[in-house]
Order: structure tokens, then sequence, then C-alpha cells
């Protein structure tokens, strides 16, 4: 009876040795079977979609007025004083009180001026136009004409500038306004995080975004400065172009100068050949006084006229310099401003990867 029991005891026990070891076989075969999960997907550029584009920049270009730069004419008294005596007939009153004028203005004179004008030549009167500087009798001649009579004025050339125009110089103001920035670095982000794949995804998906506003924001500012280089390059011809046509109006005034007082002393070489010395005396020293009181104003006219242009070329300038750094400011806040938006949305999908992280 004992033999049987044992013998009943060692078949309970291997049979129950053999189910244990299918159990283990079994499920070491189930554990090779399972396939390991792929890891999540993170795409985040639907999200920085919402970063909008710079805007465009507006830069137009500035209208520019031309300065006033005034004139020289010849005085219509004059003209119309040769006209009369040019003709051979008897002077008229009205121009006869002129040459009378002049006779009496002569007597206030030292009397150099005179001999000045009796040995006035053609030559002498381009000489007086063009020379730097006038000998001491003729310097009081031209000091005496500054405070002349206003019927010895109506017979000398007209200066018309306006000497009490104010001008104004265009002061542009750097304008730009800064973008604040988020106090939160990416790098601080990174190191709240425990999920190093979604980071990456959300750095990837921020430098692209960040890589493509830089770029609109390079080539606006290169629009931005070509304009720049594009205006001063136009202010500079304008610029030469007017200092061109200054010089030829001077020559003009010269030659107009010139041609008046020669016409006074060819009219005053016919009166004394007629034997008429006095009209002879009173048109040589008006020609004298319109060749010295014409250089004077056109020195003067000239001088002034020449400042005026100088001074809206830099006033343009500036107003150029003004322009450039305005929109360079425009385009300047406009990139910050989408960097900031960009950086908000970097801050919202970075938190989303420190919460699946931490497993909440």
């Amino acid at each position: 009876m004992m033999k049987t029991t044992f013998k009943l005891a060692r078949k309970t026990t291997f049979y129950l040795g053999l189910l244990f070891l299918a159990l283990l076989v079994t499920n070491c075969s189930n554990d090779d079977d399972q396939v390991t999960p792929e890891p999540p997907d993170y795409e985040f550029g639907e999200d920085f979609e919402e970063v909008d584009d710079l805007p465009e920049v507006t830069d137009e270009d500035p209208e520019f007025e031309e300065p006033e730069t005034g004139s020289i004419e010849a005085s219509e008294d004059t003209d119309a004083l040769l006209v009369d005596v040019n003709e051979g007939e008897e002077i008229s009153e009205e121009n006869q009180a002129k040459l009378n004028s002049v006779s009496s203005y002569n007597e206030t004179l030292p009397a150099s001026a005179e001999e000045s004008a009796t040995s006035l030549t053609d030559e002498e009167i381009e000489t007086i136009l063009d020379a730097e500087e006038l000998d001491e009798d003729l310097q009081s001649v031209q000091a005496e004409l500054e405070n002349a009579p206003q019927e010895i004025k109506n017979l000398l050339p007209v200066l018309n500038f306006d000497f009490d125009v104010d001008e104004e110089m265009a002061q542009a103001e750097f304008s730009g306004v800064a973008g604040t920035k988020l106090s939160i670095s990416r790098e601080d982000i990174v190191a709240q995080s425990v999920n190093g794949d979604c980071i990456a995804a959300a750095d990837e998906a921020y430098d692209e975004v960040i890589a493509d506003l830089q770029s609109q924001r390079d080539t606006q500012l290169a629009s931005v400065e070509s304009n720049y280089d594009r205006r001063l390059s136009e202010a500079e011809t304008r610029n030469e172009a007017r200092m061109e046509a200054l010089d030829e109006y001077r020559t003009e005034v010269r030659e107009m100068i010139i041609n008046t007082s020669s016409q006074l002393l060819a009219a005053a070489v016919i009166a004394e050949d007629n034997d008429n010395d006095d009209l002879a005396k009173q048109l040589r020293l008006l020609s004298l006084f319109y060749a010295i009181d014409g250089r004077s104003k056109l020195n003067e006219w000239y001088t002034a006229a020449s400042e005026r242009i100088a001074s809206t070329y830099e006033a343009e300038q500036a107003t150029i310099e003004g322009i450039k750094e305005d929109r360079e400011a425009d385009v300047m806040a406009a990139y910050e401003a989408a960097e900031d938006d960009a950086q908000s949305v970097y801050n919202n999908v970075t938190a989303s990867c420190h919460n699946q992280g931490s497993g909440n």
C-alpha cells in the first residue's frame, strides 16, 4: 500500500513539473511576440502658422521743392534811356532827368570816380566784372553806390533775392520701437522639460519660422538700403544740375551787365564825337556805375544762391537719412513683434512637452 502511494506522489510531482515547464515556455513565447510601440510623432508646424509674415514696408519717395535762387535783372530805366539816346534825336525830359541825377550824384563822389569814368574802356569794363578785388578808387565808388539815392539805384542792375527766407533743415529722428522680449528663454524651457524628442521637434519648428522671418527682414532692409542709396544719388544729381544752371545763369547776367555798360560807353563815344561833352560825361559815369554795381550784385547773388543750393542739398540728405532710419525701425519693430509671437507659440508647445514628460 505504501509503495503504491509513493508512486502516485512521484507521478503527481512529475506531471506538475511538466505543467509548470509548459506554462513557462508559453509565457516566454508570448513575450517574444510583443511589438515595441513607435515613439510619438511630434509635429508643431501648424502651431507656428499663427505667426504672421512681416507686413510690407511703405517706402514712398519724398517730394523735394526746388530752392528759390533769385535773379539779377537789367534796369528798365537804363534800357529805356539807351533806346532814347541811340535814336539820335532829342532826349526826352524823363530821360534827361535821369542823366541829370547822375551828374548831381557824381558831385558827392571823390574826383577819382570821374577820372575812372573818363578813361573807361570796354576791356576795363570786363576787368571790373571779373576782378577778385577792385582797386581802392573803385572800391570807394562801390561803397558809395550801396547808399545811393533811389533815382540812381533805379538806373543800376536789379537784384531779386529773398535773403529773409529761413532755411529749414529736415531733421529725422530714429523712431523705431524695440520689441519686448519674453522673460522665459528656450534654455529655461528645455531645462524644465523631461521630453527631449518633443523639445527637439519644437526647436526645429521654431528655428524654421525664425529663419523665414529673418529672411523677410533682411529682404526688406535691403530694399530700404537700396532706396536710400538711389535717393542720395538723385539728390547729388539734382545738386550738380542746380549748380550748373546757376553757373550758366551767372554767365548770362555777366554778359548782360557788360553789354549794357558797353552800350552806355559806346553812346558816350558818339556824344564825344558830336562835341556833346556833358552827355558823354553822364553816360561814362553811368557806364562805370553800372559795371561796378553789377559786379557787386552779381557776386552777392551768386554767393547767396550757392549757399541756398548747398543748404537745400544738405536738407534733402537729412530727409533721406531720416526716412531710412524710420523705415529700418519699422522693419525691426515688425520683426521683433513676429519674433515675440513665435516665442509665445514656442512657450505653449513646449509646455505641452513638459506636461507629457511629467506624466500628467
